[in-house]
């Protein structure tokens, strides 16, 4: 035993010695295993031992020397780019360890309590609250908040990651510092991430605000825009002049106003968290029916000009504010309950007051703790943005009414609204299952050749199913089913069932592929969310709008005789030119005779 334990003891040495590693983790025993792979790749006959591990020596050091962090800050350093890159994060780091604010939400919420409660009681309790601070309320469930004002990207990203979406949690505590950062620099009450849109590039990280006001020039400068043309506005008629009915051309709207429709929010994008944030114009009427006629892939230049048929009006800055418009309009939910649709103003109401816009959404006071299991049924999910018609508007456009100096009041039905009217009411804050379902594919009716502003909207009805829908009845029952052509636009998930008071349940759209939806908390509890590359799903390969029909070639052009002298004469003097030739020609029954073609008898 002692003889057979002195060589094992040895070679159990030998391979220890042989796996022994130095600091940077490499051992003899892999620079051995490396040096029989090299021979054995080596084609020549000779082998030179030494030649190959001293290869093996220079790849190992160049390897190793990045594992330290000395080395690696000092290559760091001397690519600009990179260094550029960790000097901006630095900064953006620092700056929110001096501003940082440790609010606790639910200690803010029991003060906005108190306060309320302190006012209810010093004041009058049948009094109604302001509307400005209905609004606000809204707004804050809107924006569930617990950094004043900024939304929890990080908390929410738990949420997500259950319906199967998000970032990378390092890149979203940097999106949440910079959005922070935004709303200190720009003075913003609120800011919420919107998402991020892909691009082929760059991609574009989306943050959504109240409504900064108008661009600046700068703003477009850096966009590189020109600012719009201020609308003329044609004079009052004069004195005793009857007023002009205003003409209004459906497919030429002027934009919503600022904070109103479609432009109701400000969206701010950037490349990476840290960079300048950038924001976009606002969308116009053309911009937005001219977009759903084309689709398009995002590149990441925002002054990139869009190439496309029809032509789009705009470049890449507002081809994705068009498309952050569309998608807000139809993948915003909320549940239902939460929030309650304005009430028009009333008869009561002064005409001479000035017309107030209504909000989108009002905060519910009815709203009651709900079972986010009920979730599962669409009737409790409501879209929360403005519907976008098909001219390109969420508002109906009402143009000023014709005036005199005299102040003459125009007769009812000399303002024509340009066919806007005749587009179909929606309910404000419907429920997802009314929104029109995916045709599956080989089901979609061919194109039709559209006229400029005949096109589907983004958040269409459901309309009644056409005969060709309906199912084939072809005499066999099918399993007691009718034929499927088309599915539902949403796919609602519900997650840790079984304990109710942590449920969440996620809507996820299919329509536009990156569109989450979350809902936890009672239904008090809920948040947005967009991660994809902004081009709407149609269920189909997307068909290219047809170009108009080919003219007609032109007839041939026929000659004019000239005048004689005699016309010309007459038309100088002022009378109407004569036709000489036929009053040059003889008349019939003097050549001829009578009118059946007989002589005359002498």
């Amino acid at each position: 035993m002692s003889k057979e334990a002195g060589p094992q003891r040895l070679f159990e040495s030998a391979k220890g010695l042989l796996h022994k590693a130095d600091e940077n983790g490499d051992s003899l025993y892999d620079t051995l295993c490396e040096a029989v792979l090299k021979i054995s790749q080596s084609n020549s006959g000779q082998v030179d031992l030494l030649q190959i591990l001293q290869t093996l020596k220079q790849d190992s050091f160049q390897i190793n020397e990045k594992r330290t962090f000395e080395e690696l800050w000092n290559r760091a350093r001397s690519d600009d780019r990179t260094l550029a890159r960790s000097q901006l994060l630095k900064t953006l780091f620092k700056q929110h360890a001096t501003d940082v604010e440790t609010i606790n939400y639910e200690k803010e919420e029991k003060r906005k309590k108190e306060e309320a409660e302190k006012a209810k009681k010093s004041g009058d309790d049948d009094e109604e609250p302001a509307e400005d601070d209905a609004q606000v309320t809204a707004n804050e469930r809107y924006i569930w908040s617990s950094m004043n004002g900024v939304s929890n990207v990080v908390e929410e990203a738990y949420y997500f990651e259950k319906g199967g979406v998000g970032l990378p949690s390092e890149k979203l505590y940097r999106i949440e510092i910079a959005l922070k950062k935004l709303r200190n620099d720009k003075k913003l009450k609120r800011v919420r991430l919107f998402g991020q849109i892909n691009g082929l590039e760059k991609n574009y990280i989306v943050a959504e605000s109240n409504h900064a006001g108008p661009l600046n020039d700068d703003d477009y400068k850096k966009l590189g825009l020109n600012p719009p043309e201020e609308e003329k506005l044609e004079p009052p008629p004069k004195k005793g002049q009857k007023p002009v009915k205003p003409v209004i051309d459906i497919h030429n709207l002027p934009p919503e106003p600022p904070g109103v429709g479609a432009n109701k929010w400000s969206y701010w994008v950037c490349s990476n968290p840290g960079d300048e944030w950038i924001r976009l114009p606002d969308v116009t009427p053309k911009q937005i029916t001219s977009a759903r006629h084309i689709s398009k892939y995002f590149t990441g230049d925002l002054k990139r000009k869009i190439n496309s048929y029809p032509s789009f009006p705009g470049t890449e800055a507002n081809y994705l504010r068009v498309q952050i418009a569309r998608i807000a309009a139809a993948t915003i939910l909320a549940p239902a309950g939460l929030f309650s649709a304005p009430e028009p103003p009333g008869d009561d109401e002064e005409e001479d007051a000035p017309k107030k816009e209504l909000p989108d959404f009002n905060a519910s006071t009815e709203f009651e703790e709900i079972q986010v299991t009920d979730l599962a049924d669409q009737e409790k999910w409501i879209h929360l943005q403005p519907y976008i018609f098909g001219f390109g508007r969420a508002t109906i456009y009402e143009p000023p009414k014709p005036e005199t100096e005299d102040g003459e009041e125009p007769e009812e039905g000399e303002v024509d609204d340009g066919g806007q009217s005749k587009e179909k009411e929606v309910e404000k804050l419907a429920p997802i299952k009314s929104d029109a379902s995916i045709p599956l594919p080989g089901t979609r009716k061919a194109p039709k050749v559209k006229k400029e502003g005949d096109e589907d909207d983004d958040e269409e009805p459901a309309d009644e199913p056409a005969d060709d829908d309906a199912g084939d009845d072809d005499g066999e029952k099918k399993l007691g089913m009718k034929q499927i052509k088309s599915y539902s636009a949403w796919v609602i998930r519900l997650h840790n069932t079984i304990h109710k008071a942590h449920t969440i349940a996620v809507a996820r759209s299919l329509r536009w592929p990156g569109a989450y939806t979350f809902v936890t908390e009672n239904g008090r509890r809920f948040s947005n969310i967009y991660v994809g590359y902004g081009v709407k799903f149609l269920g189909s390969a997307f068909t290219p709008l047809l170009p108009p029909p080919v003219l007609d070639e032109v007839s041939d052009p026929v000659e004019v005789k000239d005048p004689t002298v005699n016309n010309e004469k007459r038309v100088l003097g002022g009378e109407a030119p004569i036709d000489e030739a036929a009053d040059n020609q003889p008349d019939d029954n003097d050549a001829t005779g009578d009118e059946d073609g007989d002589p005359d008898d002498e």
